[in-house]
C-alpha cells in the first residue's frame, strides 16, 4: 500500500511544525555553546515550562514583613489572563497545618513568629494554571521584644510610688503587712492560673483572679490592692507563658486593685463607695488592656473590643465575689481589715 506524503503533512498543524523547528533550534544552540550539564538542563527546563499565549500569569504581590497579631491581606490582583481567571488558591503551612485560602485578596492572622512562603495558584476558564510565591515574615511585636525591660521599668515606678506613700512613716511596711501581701499575691496568681480560659484573638485569657484583686483592695486598702493585684497577676502571666503581657498586666491589675481600694474607703466604706470603687477600678483595668492591646500588641480594633467585653464580665463577676469576701472578712476580723 502506498501512502502519499501529502496526506500525512496535511494532518500536521502549522504551529506544531513551528514548535518542532524552535525545539530543534534550542537543541542546536545549546549543543554549540560550552555550557555545563547543569546550566544546559536549567535553560532547557525554562524553555519547556514557558507559558503559551493563552496561559494565565500569577502574581502573588510583594513580600510583606509584619508583627505578630497582624491580619495580612494577600493581593493577587496583579495576576492576568486573556480569557479571565476563575480561581485563586493560596496555600501555605502555619503551625504545622496546611492552610488553604481562596479569592483574589483573602486575609489571614499571623500570631506566630516565623517566615512563611505562600503559593498562589491561578486557573483560567480553559483550565490552564500558573503559580507564584510571596514571603510573609512575622516578627515579634513591641511587648514581645521588650517586655522584660518594660516590666523592670514598671516595677521601678511602683517602688517609687510606694516610697512616696510611705514618706511620712518611719517604717516602710510592717512584717505582718509583708506576710499578708505575700499571701494575697500568691493567692491572686493561683486563682488566675486555676481559672485560666484562653482567648485566641489577643493571646489573652479569661480568669477569676480579679476576685482576689478586688478582695485585696476592698478589705485591706489601696496599697494591698495595687501590690497584690499587680504583682500576682503579672506573675501568673509569666508562669502561663504569656510573659510579654506582664508589664501591661502589672499596670492594669495594679490600678484596678489600687483604685478600688482607695475609693471604697470613702464615706466610711459605704455601699455606694464600694460599688463606685469596683466600677472605677474595673474601668482602669479594661481601658489599660484595651489601649495596650490596640497600640502595643496590634491585635486590631475588633479583637480589642471583644476582649474588653470579656474583661468587663471579669470585673462584674470578680467585683461581686471580692465584695462578698471583703464584707465577710471585715465583719469577722474588723481589726485585721483596718491594718494597712
Amino acid at each position: 500500500m502506498h501512502v502519499g506524503w501529502s496526506g500525512t503533512m496535511a494532518r500536521i498543524r502549522p504551529f506544531r511544525i513551528r514548535s518542532l523547528i524552535i525545539s530543534l533550534g534550542v537543541i542546536v544552540v545549546l549543543a554549540s555553546i560550552p555550557f555545563s550539564t547543569t546550566e544546559a538542563l536549567s535553560i532547557a527546563r525554562c524553555s519547556v515550562s514557558a507559558q503559551g499565549p493563552g496561559d494565565p500569569v500569577a502574581d502573588a504581590g510583594p513580600n510583606q514583613t509584619v508583627v505578630t497579631g497582624t491580619n495580612v491581606r494577600f493581593n493577587g490582583s496583579g495576576s492576568s489572563d486573556d480569557l479571565g481567571i476563575v480561581n485563586y488558591t493560596w496555600t501555605f503551612t502555619y503551625d504545622d497545618e496546611q492552610q488553604v485560602l481562596y479569592e483574589i485578596s483573602p486575609e489571614f492572622e499571623f500570631s506566630t513568629v516565623g517566615t512563611y512562603v505562600v503559593e498562589l495558584n491561578v486557573t483560567d476558564t480553559s483550565g490552564n494554571h500558573d503559580a507564584d510565591y510571596v514571603t510573609i515574615t512575622v516578627e515579634k511585636n513591641l511587648l514581645q521584644k521588650y517586655w522584660m525591660w518594660l516590666l523592670v521599668a514598671a516595677l521601678v515606678i511602683v517602688a517609687i510610688f510606694q516610697l512616696f506613700l510611705s514618706s511620712k512613716k518611719k517604717a516602710f511596711v510592717s512584717p505582718k503587712s509583708v506576710a499578708r501581701y505575700g499571701v494575697l499575691t500568691a493567692l491572686t496568681a493561683a486563682v488566675t492560673m486555676a481559672t485560666f480560659v484562653p482567648f485566641a484573638p489577643t493571646k489573652g485569657y479569661f480568669n477569676l483572679g480579679d476576685s482576689v484583686v478586688f478582695f485585696s483592695g476592698l478589705a485591706f486598702g489601696m496599697r494591698a490592692g495595687g501590690i497584690c493585684g499587680g504583682f500576682g497577676s503579672a506573675v501568673a502571666d509569666i508562669l502561663l507563658g504569656s510573659g510579654y503581657f506582664a508589664p501591661l498586666t502589672l499596670i492594669a491589675k495594679g490600678s484596678e486593685g489600687a483604685v478600688s481600694g482607695a475609693i471604697s474607703r470613702l464615706k466610711a466604706g459605704s455601699k455606694v463607695a464600694i460599688i463606685l470603687g469596683i466600677a472605677l477600678g474595673g474601668a482602669c483595668m479594661v481601658l489599660s488592656y484595651f489601649i495596650g492591646e490596640l497600640l502595643l500588641l496590634n491585635v486590631g480594633l475588633g479583637a480589642a473590643l471583644f476582649e474588653a467585653a470579656g474583661n468587663t464580665i471579669q470585673v462584674i463577676v470578680g467585683g461581686s465575689i471580692g465584695a462578698l469576701l471583703s464584707y465577710s472578712v471585715k465583719r469577722a476580723y474588723p481589726k485585721l481589715a483596718d491594718e494597712q
